[in-house]
């Protein structure tokens, strides 16, 4: 049985302490990072869905402004 002196007690509990504030740290680390991928791929997929919505409506004005000329032809007089 070992019989340790105030300071040699406090410096393993000093360790301990560190030791747990280090492990904290990488677990903490760890899910802050999981969370950035998580929100960095939902970021991706909002993305993805205004380009189609906008890819959608340009050519939903596209197709409107066709319509438009051919509106245009049938205005014109019959001779």
């Amino acid at each position: 049985m070992w019989i340790l002196l105030p300071e040699q007690q406090l410096i393993k509990t000093d360790r301990a302490l560190l030791f747990v504030r280090e492990e904290n740290f990488k677990i903490l680390s760890d899910r802050l990072q999981d969370e950035q991928k998580k929100l960095r791929y939902e970021s991706d997929a909002i993305k993805k869905q205004k380009f189609k919505k906008q890819k959608k409506n340009i050519q939903n004005f596209v197709s409107l402004i066709r319509n438009m000329k051919h509106l245009d032809e049938l205005d014109r007089l019959i001779v």
